[in-house]
């Protein structure tokens, strides 16, 4: 067998890789034979250098995969979060009356002393304003995204309908004729209880902790929208829990 020429370096390494070789056969207690191929035992040990290398290219690189599917799936359970939507805000003084058309198309007609608070373009999945004080609100229909009126701790629901709310703060009550279609009323974040449905001249009332008090079933819903011609209306009603 004709024995291949060897640099200098890999003479140097041969002398290396030999030394391990013979020191780990004299630990294991290997007999001697007498005789060895040297150009056999140096291509065998850097052929099983070069397969550890080899495994520990391929651990590094499932551990990079690896960090990297991690990742990916972070971000696909954690998805970033929803944009916060830019809000404006409307009142009126003593004997105003003002009137809005929301994004959406719904309008609102705030009455005195009153506070409108509402997003410049409504979120995908629900419209939600708050009214703190008296409105008169027509929704726009929109299945897809239901329309959600807070006053207090009070959440007045719907999907297309015309009616009158009334959450003067000094009052904490919070009272909704339905002039027509039908609206829903419960405590904010209380999915626990079924909500109460107002429909045409019927009317709720919720106290400032969310608890209902008093439903009537035959209003002058239109009574109710008389402050829209700025006219003042004497109800003579008394609410007691």
């Amino acid at each position: 067998m004709k024995r291949k020429q060897r640099t200098a370096k890999e003479e140097q390494r041969l002398e290396e890789l030999l030394g391990r070789y013979f020191d780990q056969a004299a630990r294991k207690g290997a007999p001697d034979s007498g005789a060895f191929d040297s150009d056999k035992v140096y291509d065998t040990v850097q052929r099983n250098i070069a397969w550890h290398r080899q495994r520990r290219n391929l651990i590094w690189a499932a551990a990079g995969l690896t960090a990297v599917l991690c990742t990916m799936a972070s971000l696909f359970w954690h998805p970033a979060p929803k944009p916060v939507l830019a809000m404006r805000e409307l009142k009126t003084g003593a004997g105003q009356v003002k009137q809005v058309k929301l994004e959406d198309g719904s309008i609102v007609w705030l009455n005195a002393g009153s506070r409108l608070q509402y997003p410049e373009h409504f979120g995908q999945d629900n419209r939600q304003i708050q009214i703190a004080g008296e409105a008169y609100v027509e929704v726009t229909a929109d299945s897809k995204r239901p329309f959600e009126v807070i006053t207090g701790n009070v959440c007045t629901k719907v999907l297309g309908t015309a009616f009158n709310i009334t959450a003067y703060p000094e009052q904490r009550l919070t009272e909704v004729t339905v002039i027509s279609g039908k609206v829903s009323l419960q405590a904010v974040n209380d999915n626990k209880q079924p909500g109460t449905v107002v429909g045409p001249d019927q009317q709720a009332v919720y106290a400032a902790d969310g608890q209902r008090i008093a439903f009537h079933e035959h209003v002058a819903a239109a009574a109710s929208l008389r402050w829209k011609e700025r006219r003042l209306v004497f109800t003579g009603k008394n609410y007691r829990r």
